[in-house]
């Protein structure tokens, strides 16, 4: 069976997608349509930014040609599109004009303009490429109830869930705690770290905690907005940026910290609770798409609604003022660990693309 995945991301993140489907037997060779290169024997790269890349609309219409010219050229059995836009709405619409299965991998909510950019006739839209997909894969439960909701058939859906492996991330008990809250992740728009520090400074104002210490660990194109807003509320002793590096750089600064935080807006499941939770670390974190498939509010964290900063800050000062609590939640997070490490384990999710795979030449 060979394979044409069309998709961006990093390389950490793309390989924890696409680990298990080059561990299969059955596959011979992936065509990978990526704007940077990436290398496995198993994978044949096709740059798909071309010469004009730094112009938008060229870059997309290379990208377009790229995966025409590999149908027509190349033997491919399935495609696959990670995320909707483009990769997605591409992968889908060439696989219907090729006759090709197809096999859709939703990120989470923010690819069908269910949370942090709602637009009703784009969603209509998105909803409705979606259907024409053979396959769709899910971060979890709640992006399937959603789906159904909206018309998607249920035998269409499945769940692939990134590969990961627990054994990188543990409890290190002689690192001293440092930090009483820490971030990891992008610094972009749909993480929505500006209302991290909205609660930062209900902390340090309204609940007296002048000493709270956020370590932020990522990177991106909002960091030197996010300091400017730091420094307008005079949270700069309050707040560090640890930059980004490697598992043990992670695991270090996990170790050091007491409380995992995330305020996105539109995320599927975001690995980086799995590795807090690894770590021993409860977490706080919005009620939205599959995170309440991992995060259980009350058990190993707390899930206050969507925007509700206020609450948000309420469950962190709760929690950092309750040993008793705090012991519990991490006792929690520490079993969490223990029952999703199969689930998570590259032979189960293996097993699921084998059986989805399979189940494309059976339609």
């Amino acid at each position: 069976m060979n394979i044409l995945i069309v998709a961006g991301m990093i390389d950490k993140k793309l390989m924890s997608k696409i680990e298990p489907i080059l561990l299969l037997d059955s596959v011979q060779k992936v065509f990978l349509i990526r704007d940077k290169e990436f290398n496995h024997h198993k994978i044949d790269f096709i740059n798909s930014s071309g010469r004009l890349k730094s112009i938008s609309l060229f870059r997309q219409l290379y990208r377009l040609f790229a995966i025409i010219k590999t149908l027509i050229f190349c033997k491919v059995d399935v495609v696959i599109g990670i995320g909707m836009l483009p990769h997605g709405i591409y992968s889908i619409l060439s696989s219907k004009i090729f006759f090709k299965k197809n096999i859709l991998l939703l990120m989470g909510n923010n690819d069908l303009c269910i949370t942090s950019r709602k637009n009703k006739f784009l969603q209509w839209f998105l909803i409705k490429i979606t259907s024409l997909s053979n396959k769709i894969g899910t971060r979890g439960e709640k992006s399937q109830e959603w789906l159904i909701k909206n018309g998607i058939k249920k035998d269409k859906l499945f769940i692939p869930h990134n590969t990961f492996d627990f054994n990188d991330y543990k409890i290190d008990k002689n690192i001293i705690k440092e930090y009483d809250l820490i971030y990891v992740g992008l610094l972009r728009n749909y993480k929505r770290v500006d209302l991290l520090i909205d609660v930062i400074n209900i902390l340090v104002n309204k609940k007296n905690m002048k000493k709270i210490k956020l370590a932020i660990i990522g990177d991106g194109p909002l960091k030197n907005k996010l300091i400017q807003k730091i420094d307008s509320m005079n949270l700069s002793q309050n707040i560090i940026f640890l930059g980004y590096g490697d598992i043990a750089f992670l695991n270090k600064n996990l170790n050091k910290s007491k409380l995992f935080v995330m305020t996105s807006y539109g995320e599927g499941l975001p690995m980086a609770i799995v590795e807090a939770l690894s770590c021993g670390l409860p977490a706080v974190a919005f009620n939205d798409a599959d995170i309440p498939d991992i995060l259980i509010n009350d058990y190993n964290g707390y899930l206050p609604e969507l925007g509700d900063i206020v609450s948000f800050s309420n469950y962190v000062h709760k929690i950092l003022n309750d040993d008793i609590l705090y012991s519990r939640l991490s006792a929690a997070a520490i079993k969490t660990k223990s029952i999703k490490k199969d689930e998570y384990s590259i032979d189960s999710i293996k097993d699921v693309w084998k059986k989805e795979l399979l189940s494309l030449y059976e339609q």
